[in-house]
C-alpha cells in the first residue's frame, strides 16, 4: 500500500504544468455579439467617486471574455468614458523558443 501511495505521489509531482494564458483585445462589435450568444459567468458593478465600472465575465465557444464599461458622472449626466473587451484563450499552444 505504501508503494502504491509513493508511486501516485511521484506521478503527481513529476508532471510539469506549463500553462500560460493568452490575452487579446477584440472589437466591441464582436464582443457584444458574443455576449448575446454566450453565458454570463459573473457581473460586477463598482461605484467609486462619481464613476461607475461595469465588468461582465462571460464564455462563448470555449473562450473567456471580459467586457468592461467605464462611466463618469458629469454634472447630472452619466457618460460612457471608456469601454473594451478582452478575450482569454487558455487552449492556445505557446510557441517554444
Amino acid at each position: 500500500m505504501k508503494k502504491l501511495f509513493l508511486i501516485l505521489i511521484y506521478l503527481f509531482v513529476s508532471f510539469e504544468v506549463n500553462s500560460e494564458e493568452r490575452v487579446d483585445f477584440i472589437d466591441m462589435k464582436d464582443c457584444l455579439k458574443y455576449l448575446d450568444k454566450g453565458k454570463v459567468l459573473h457581473k460586477v458593478e463598482s461605484k467609486v467617486k462619481g464613476s461607475l465600472v461595469v465588468d461582465t465575465l462571460f464564455t462563448y465557444k470555449q473562450k473567456t471574455y471580459q467586457h468592461r464599461l467605464n462611466f463618469n458622472k458629469n454634472m447630472s449626466m452619466i457618460v460612457l468614458d471608456d469601454s473594451y473587451c478582452l478575450v482569454y484563450d487558455f487552449d492556445i499552444d505557446i510557441e517554444k523558443e
